[in-house]
């Protein structure tokens, strides 16, 4: 599966860069390891190259502010599509697949600055996960698990994919997430749905796809950890590229500093999904799609 493949590389890159440093560099690691555990202290990185603020910026803001489509990273990886004035990427549904490599209906999308400074930004269609993510953490909104428990019950197969959006009781520490659902998260869903989406952080597969380096001992394997050092590259001239997505500075940074998460979206074996039905912890599962291999 990409999940572990991807898990592979990356402890193989950790490996790889671990091994080019001294005692020195173990030194250094000590002291950031001891800043990022002793209270009122923060590591902060060096900000990420000015070439890639755009990626940084837009990219990510568009991915935060819609989790019910994901953002494929290959041009970004390439170095493709990316200037001063545009971000082109590719994007689809957040559907399940068995593979991430199976291309469904992908679009080559893009996010323009326009000459006035104001932002173009794509127009995207709604479909059944947008109408749950919509309802998210509402007062009032309907529960659906025993709905989700009838829909996966006899489905089954190494080949069958479900995406799946989880709502919890309460809001929780990722390492309480963990202990509920061990296994990769596809995204990370850090508050309530406002006018549009709740805010968000997603899986990306690559080390330097969303303008920072996400393989960093400190972030990997944390998609918590990856959204707070996101926010903290934010600067306030950024605040009209995040409204051109609906989302503001203000809100980022007290949702980073909470940093907790109100649910999360699955895609995941209908067996292992049937597994958290039914826990205390978990308000409503609701089931966006159902896919599988070769069909």
């Amino acid at each position: 599966m990409r999940g572990s493949v991807e898990e592979s590389r990356h402890e193989a890159k950790a490996r790889k860069e671990g091994s080019r440093y001294g005692s020195s560099g173990r030194l250094a690691v000590m002291a950031v390891a001891l800043a990022l555990v002793m209270p009122g202290c923060v590591a902060t990185d060096r900000a990420p190259d000015l070439s890639m603020r755009p990626r940084l910026v837009w990219l990510n803001a568009f991915a935060v502010a819609n989790p019910d489509f994901r953002v494929i990273h290959e041009r970004q990886v390439k170095g493709e599509g990316e200037s001063s004035e545009a971000v082109q990427m590719l994007v689809e549904p957040r559907w399940p697949s068995p593979s991430f490599s199976e291309q469904y209906a992908r679009y080559q999308l893009e996010i323009t600055r326009t000459s006035s400074g104001k932002f173009d930004t794509p127009r995207l269609y709604p479909w059944r996960m947008t109408e749950i993510l919509r309802r998210f953490w509402r007062e009032g909104s309907e529960t659906d698990s025993e709905d989700a428990a009838s829909l996966l019950k006899g489905l089954d197969g190494a080949a069958v994919r479900v995406s799946a959006v989880v709502e919890l009781v309460q809001p929780m520490s990722e390492a309480d997430v963990k202990k509920i659902w061990p296994y990769q998260i596809d995204v990370a869903l850090l508050s309530p749905a406002g006018p549009g989406n709740p805010l968000s952080w997603d899986q990306s597969g690559y080390c330097s796809s969303r303008g920072f380096d996400t393989c960093k001992s400190d972030v990997k394997d944390s998609l918590m950890s990856e959204f707070q050092h996101w926010v903290s590259f934010l600067e306030a001239d950024d605040e009209v590229a995040l409204g051109a997505f609906g989302l503001s500075l203000g809100e980022l940074q007290r949702r980073s500093q909470e940093g907790r998460y109100y649910g999360f979206i699955l895609n995941a074996y209908p067996s292992r999904i049937r597994s958290i039905v039914g826990d205390e912890k978990i308000r409503s599962i609701q089931v966006a799609d159902v896919s599988m291999a070769g069909l």
